[in-house]
């Protein structure tokens, strides 16, 4: 009995021996990394950086040339419409004359004078005139009426009251403006007021807010002269906010009018908005790296309360999100499991802790995860990131299990 129990104990050792020489020196699994099929929402995005705007932006310029008085005003004070006083203008002073300048406007002066004194003689004698023709036209109407003259007499000296009627209106007008360059000659000489007192034309001119708001910019601080048309500061709602995107042409394209955006990494939490326009005119913008960029304006609005942004202004950088497609319940892949096999994608299906390879049909993707078509199943596992030494019918096993023994 002891040399059969000798044999056994033997046949059983050399059995283990055997196995344990099988799987030293049988094919050892691959470690990989296992990723699972899921199902859940997917949303496809465009992402690009926008910065915000005042919709409606004021720029007040200088109705008139003058001095421009220092304003109180500055960017991010608060204006009322009709009421807050923007900026304060000083009509210009008048030149200074010099003795040449002042014998001239002087001689002008006597000219317009004289010119006044010969328009009024005039109109002494266009009325004395018109007093004959009208004694002469009474004179032959009484005439007529005994048939001492003919009537084409009468005819003649009623012409000659009209004519002797104009010419004296002639000359009354002929005299009212003579008086009025004598005026004006007049104002030439008027003295001239020091610059430094601060008031040349005698009146100032107010600039009143067009609109309630805040003041953005102040482009003219300091006093000075300005001339018509110069920027002075500009001015906004920051109520009415809107955030302006230069999106790239191919993803503008992309884009509708209605759909939803995702504003975050702007200093605050995650702000939904709407597209609202989209520009058809597009213009090239050089990128940092010197690359010429075709570019579209998007139009993006707040949708959600005033005070969930009330923080931010009229330039703040922000980046948005435009999803231009959305499903609630589709089956999703990571994408790195997916890899190129000809033209069409693949993955490795773990199956009884072996590598198979199969083509996948996928839909819409992201960065991160993509839509399965056909090819997999939910309950399927995969590889993540196979390596190039991976093929089918490899046997595999789980990074972390093996980690794990």
């Amino acid at each position: 009995m002891s040399v059969l129990s000798g044999k056994k104990v033997f046949i059983l050792v050399g059995a283990a021996l055997f196995v344990l020489l099988a799987v030293l020196l049988g094919p050892k699994p691959m470690p990989v990394d296992v990723g699972k099929l899921g199902r859940g929402p997917l949303q496809i995005t465009v992402e690009s950086e926008g910065r915000t705007r005042i919709k409606n932006i004021y720029a007040i310029s200088a109705p008139v040339a003058g001095r421009l008085l220092r304003s109180p005003l500055k960017a991010g004070d608060a204006v009322e419409a009709g009421k807050t006083v923007l900026a304060r203008i000083d009509p210009p002073i008048p030149e200074f004359l010099n003795s040449r300048t002042l014998a001239e406007r002087k001689a002008k002066v006597e000219s317009a004078v004289a010119l006044c004194e010969l328009a009024k003689a005039e109109v002494t004698r266009a009325r004395a005139a018109l007093d004959f023709s009208r004694a002469e036209l009474a004179r032959n109407q009484a005439l007529v009426v005994k048939r001492l003259v003919a009537p084409q007499v009468l005819e003649q000296a009623q012409l000659a009251v009209r004519t002797k009627e104009a010419e004296l209106a002639v000359a009354e007008m002929t005299r009212k403006s003579r008086e009025a360059e004598l005026e004006m000659s007049r104002a030439l000489l008027m003295p001239t007021k020091a610059a430094v007192t601060g008031s040349g034309g005698g009146n100032l001119i107010e600039l009143i807010a067009p609109i309630s708001g805040k003041v953005l910019r102040v482009l003219e601080e300091s006093e000075g002269l300005v001339a018509v048309g110069k920027p002075l500061l500009e001015i906004g709602d920051p109520t009415d906010l809107e955030v302006l995107v230069e999106m790239l042409s191919e993803n503008a394209a992309k884009v509708r009018v209605g759909q939803e955006v995702r504003i975050l990494r702007w200093g605050g939490k995650t702000l939904k908005g709407r597209v609202r326009r989209i520009e058809p005119y597009g213009f090239i913008k050089i990128s940092a790296l010197g690359i010429e960029e075709q570019r579209v304006n998007v139009l993006i609005d707040f949708d959600e309360p005033i005070e969930n942004w009330h923080t931010m202004e009229h330039g703040y950088r922000v980046d948005v999100q435009v999803v231009i497609w959305e499903h609630n319940d589709v089956l999703k892949i990571p994408m790195g499991a997916l890899f190129r096999d000809g033209n069409e994608w693949a993955a490795y299906r773990i199956s009884d802790h072996r590598a198979q390879m199969l083509p996948v049909k996928i839909g819409q993707s992201t960065n991160q995860e993509a839509e399965v078509v056909s090819g997999l199943s939910e309950s399927d596992q995969v590889i993540l990131h196979p390596s190039d030494r991976l093929r089918s019918g490899d046997l595999v096993m789980d990074r972390l299990e093996m980690e794990n023994r």
